[in-house]
């Protein structure tokens, strides 16, 4: 079932390179640069892989595991819904930073250190290139946090 439901969903993420692909046909060569090289990045990885699962791996299948340290995937769709939630609450930079700090734990992983800089390393990144590269205003929220 596990198998099943990845297949699915690589499936369906190559049928969006795809189409960005046929979309972006109609787009000048600027405008179209970043979602071909991005659609094109995607195809190839999703080959790379097919071709290691399928034809370079060893035909040898991982235990299933059925103990209770696997989350569950409705707690990983759970979070990702309280993220989206929460940028429309605290702002982008604070929903981030909340997530990035929640997704490892909830995945327990207990490296307080490495998640802590990581999650405001990568947030600050983040904000830090969309204002002042792009010039893009991130969502500040309700509460209106303006970092």
């Amino acid at each position: 079932m596990q198998r099943t439901l990845e297949g699915l969903l690589l499936v369906i993420l190559a049928g969006f390179a795809v189409l960005f692909l046929l979309v972006t046909k109609d787009y000048g060569a600027t405008a179209a640069l970043f979602p071909r090289v991005v659609a094109a990045a995607t195809l190839a990885f999703l080959a790379f892989d097919l071709g290691w699962q399928y034809f370079l791996a060893k035909k040898k299948s991982a235990p299933v595991r059925q103990d209770a340290a696997v989350v569950s995937w409705w707690a990983a769709l759970a979070l990702q819904a309280g993220y989206i939630a929460l940028i429309y609450i605290a702002g982008f930079s604070a929903a981030t930073l909340i997530y990035l700090i929640a997704c490892p734990w909830q995945l327990r992983y207990r490296k307080w250190a490495v998640t802590i800089s990581h999650a405001v390393l990568l947030t600050f990144t983040i904000v830090y290139t969309f204002n002042s590269v792009f010039h893009v205003r991130l969502p500040k929220g309700l509460v209106g946090i303006p970092w």
